[in-house]
Parts: structure tokens; sequence; C-alpha cells
């Protein structure tokens, strides 16, 4: 049997007054901050490692496997066939934040060169597309595969950080957060695997829980950054953003959390439309209050922009 990518499941946004209920006995796991990957094993052929569609491209999945040859090694030793699940992540820089928008080495062309000078990728393993068990059954089965091989340096298995009783998921959450993280993922241990038919599915028994809820919107259109005679510095490059949130309300983002390069790049290589996380002030009836973008999310496209995401 040859496999091939598929849509894989995601965690749904943790909602207290839906799910407070739900979530008691669920695995506590630390949500990573990275680049969604499923990795693809076949009988007498390396891995391959693939994400999700970048916007404007045709093909429905990005294959990674040249970025990361150390990754891939490391996979090669792995008894298995079938599909793993997981996050192609940095953890060299100083937080979270910095480590995601270090990600954008993935899209280099010369990817693996500038890793070995500035700091290796690595991949955490968490689900089994492939298995057709409940999570408790999944997780037991990656334990038995990666046994043999703690020595790795660039792959894992993510660890179960506990169980959550009577809210015990908090003091996980607050230990992370304190250390920069992003926040948690609960696992129900009996939920089924749920197989997507495109990239918008998610699972109604895995939830996400983040330390400060970001809005994802679509950039519909770029504008060029004003010349220093009419008092700007950003000529040549990303001026402001034209968005609209999920429900079209259409306004301007002028401010940006990123650095020079980060916006060069924007305006050279990105064709919109493109999805982004920005944080505001607050919202009004037709606009935004000093909205502030944080991230571009190059992993996502139009059909998986979530567009409820605050």
């Amino acid at each position: 049997m040859t496999h091939n990518p598929v849509w894989t499941q995601k965690a749904t946004r943790y909602i207290p007054a839906k799910h407070e209920k739900k979530i008691e006995g669920t695995w506590i796991e630390r949500k990573v901050d990275g680049q969604s990957i499923q990795s693809i094993f076949n009988t007498g052929t390396r891995p391959k490692v693939y994400g999700n569609v970048i916007p404007a491209k045709s093909d429905y999945f990005t294959d990674y496997t040249d970025c990361v040859p150390h990754i891939i090694d490391e996979l090669a030793e792995l008894d298995f066939e079938g599909h793993l699940q997981g996050e192609i992540y940095a953890d060299h820089l100083a937080d979270d934040e910095a480590n995601f928008k270090y990600l954008g080495v993935l899209r280099a062309k010369n990817s693996y060169e500038r890793q070995c000078k500035e700091g290796l990728t690595k991949y955490i393993v968490y689900d089994m597309p492939s298995h057709h068990g409940t999570y408790r059954e999944r997780y037991a089965a990656l334990q038995t595969i990666f046994q043999p091989h703690s020595d790795f340096k660039y792959v894992s298995l993510i660890p179960i950080l506990g169980v959550n009783h009577n809210g015990s998921w908090q003091n996980v959450f607050e230990k992370l957060v304190s250390e920069g993280r992003e926040g948690v993922v609960l696992y129900d241990p009996d939920n089924m695997y749920k197989h997507m038919s495109d990239s918008t599915g998610r699972n109604a028994g895995i939830w996400k829980i983040k330390a400060s809820e970001a809005k994802e919107v679509c950039a519909i259109e770029k504008v060029e950054g004003e010349p220093s005679d009419k008092g700007g510095k950003h000529v040549g490059s990303l001026g402001a953003l034209i968005c609209i949130d999920g429900n079209g309300k259409k306004f301007r983002i002028g401010s940006f959390k990123l650095t020079d390069t980060e916006r060069k790049d924007i305006w050279d290589n990105v064709e919109v439309p493109f999805i982004l996380e920005m944080r505001a002030a607050s919202e009004t009836i037709d606009s935004y209050r000093h909205p502030v973008m944080t991230r571009i999310r190059l992993d996502k496209d139009l059909n998986s922009w979530n567009r409820e995401d605050k």
C-alpha cells in the first residue's frame, strides 16, 4: 500500500461555557507553536514530510522534505509505515513567538544551509492518522515506536504532562505560559481520529487553550509605504494592509510586529489574499482600534482560515 498526504485533524478552540464539562479526564499536552507537518512512511523509501498548502500555490500540500534532511535521517530509523502527525518547530531563540517567526526559513531556497548556520529545526509527533484506535491506543503505539530512539536529537514524541481533574490543566497552563510557551492542548483519550476531506475540519474531542488569543484575518490588498518626504520610511516595502475579518468587516492595519526584512519579504514575495494574525485594543461596529499584525500565517489558506478565532 502506498501512503500519500491526507488532510489531518485540528484542535477546537476551547470555550469554557461550551466545553468545561467535557474536559474532565483529558490528557494535557503543551501546545507547540510551529508548522503543522505530516510525515509519510512507505516501505523501501525514505520518509517525506508535508505541510498544508501555502497561499497562491496550486498544490494541496507543500513538500518540505528537502528542507529538513536532519529530521528525515532520524525518521528513517523508525520501524513504521503509514502517517504521523506533528509540528516542525524551533526552540533555540528567546520565546515561542521568535521561534515561530524563524520557521519562515522553511520557505527559503537555501533552507537547510541557513538552518545549519542559524539553528536546526525539530519535529515533535503527537498523533498517528493511520492508526484506527482511540487516542489512548494511538499514543501507546507511538510510545512503542519511539521507545528505542531516546537518543534522537531532532525528532521526539510529545509528552503527556498530566490528566485534567477539577481544572488541574490550569496549573500546567500557567507554568507553561510563565516559561513563554503558547498554551496547552487537551485530548480526550477515548477519542477517535477524525479524518478530514479538506483543511477546515476540527476534532471536537481535542481542545486548544492559548495564553493570548489572536484574531485571524485576511489581507486583501498591500499598500506601499510612503517616502521620507511625506513622513514615511517604508517606500518600496510594506506600509499597510487592507484586511477583512471573518464577518467581512473591512479595515486597515498600519502597525506591524515585524522587522524591516519581514516587511520587505511580504511586499516582494507574498501575494494577496493571505491569512495573518492580529491583535487590537478593541473592536468597533465598523472597524478595530489600534490593530497590530503579529504574524503571517503562510501555513493557512482561505479554506483553512479560522474566521472566528479571537
